[in-house]
């Protein structure tokens, strides 16, 4: 027979007295641990029982507040995770001397643009980078950090929604080719600035050009002839690539570039009636899982 909360509410009590502090940490953890019960081992003497009872999701603000104080940086940084930490003490703990902790706050969703913005001028790139991830980030502060002394953060900001076609423009000629794959991984990025990295040394930026939405026509044809097969292999798999443009990927001696060009809506019929005798199976298979659908 299954106890009623109240016999496991009374069970934990006695348990949370208990000498051993492994017995009091497992009363921590537990999520039927009330918060009576959380804000009294929150003066446990054990570091590991306070930073479990800043971890539970039933522990208080009120509570979470006391515990902002703590010695120990593993309870603070638990605080400024846990949902329930108030905007004031997020402010608190952005001052902290742990910069686990004031990372923390930087990922903490309720962090304010105000404390955001005085954390963009941390000396941790860590911290710097939480705050360029941030959702509630401002384009003012994303066009400080394009001049970041970290590649870390400048890729963030370069990911960022909120980043401007002008930060993004910027960015476009970052020494990093993990920024500038960033750049052309961005939504918004504009058909401009795509142009200019298809010339880009990194290969792996090309491929970020030729799969994206904003690729231009021009730029995808240009992107056809790549020395690199994966980027002609992106090209046949945009949705902007014209049936022209297929009809000459049709031909690329490399078996994938043909699948995509099989599997294109914008494959016309003659270049499907063409890929129905490839020498590749998975191109031929594209092309009888076509006809499925004609």
């Amino acid at each position: 027979m299954s106890k009623s909360k109240g016999q496991i509410t009374g069970e934990l009590r006695e348990l949370a007295a208990d000498d051993s502090s492994y017995v009091r940490l497992a009363v921590a953890e537990n999520p039927n641990c009330s918060e009576e019960l959380l804000a009294m081992l929150a003066a446990d003497d054990s570091s590991y029982v306070r930073g479990a009872v800043a971890k539970n999701p039933n522990c208080s603000s009120e509570v979470l507040t006391k515990l902002a104080d703590d010695n120990y940086s593993y309870v603070r940084r638990a605080v400024a995770q846990h949902p329930n930490c108030s905007a004031e003490v997020l402010t608190k703990l952005a001052a902290d001397s742990s910069s686990y902790v004031r990372w923390s706050v930087a990922k903490h969703p309720n962090c304010s643009a105000d404390v955001l913005t005085k954390l963009a001028a941390d000396n941790s790139s860590s911290v710097r980078g939480a705050v360029a991830q941030h959702p509630n980030c401002s384009a003012e502060v994303l066009t400080k950090l394009v001049a970041d002394s970290s590649s870390y953060v400048r890729r963030a900001v370069a990911q960022h929604p909120n980043c401007s076609a002008e930060v993004l423009t910027k960015l476009a000629d970052d020494s990093s080719s993990y920024v500038r794959w960033s750049v052309a991984k961005n939504p918004i990025c504009s058909e401009e600035v795509l142009t200019k990295l298809a010339d880009d040394d990194n290969d792996y930026v090309r491929l970020a050009v030729a799969e994206h939405p904003n690729c231009s026509e021009e730029v995808l044809t240009k992107l056809a002839d790549d020395n690199y097969s994966c980027v002609r292999w992106y090209v046949a798999e945009n949705p902007n690539c014209s049936a022209e443009l297929l009809t000459k990927l049709a031909d690329d001696d490399n078996d994938y570039v043909r699948l995509a060009v099989a599997e294109n809506p914008n494959c016309s019929e003659e270049v499907l009636t063409k890929l129905a005798d490839d020498d590749y199976n998975y191109v031929r298979g594209a092309v009888a899982e076509r006809r499925k659908k004609t």
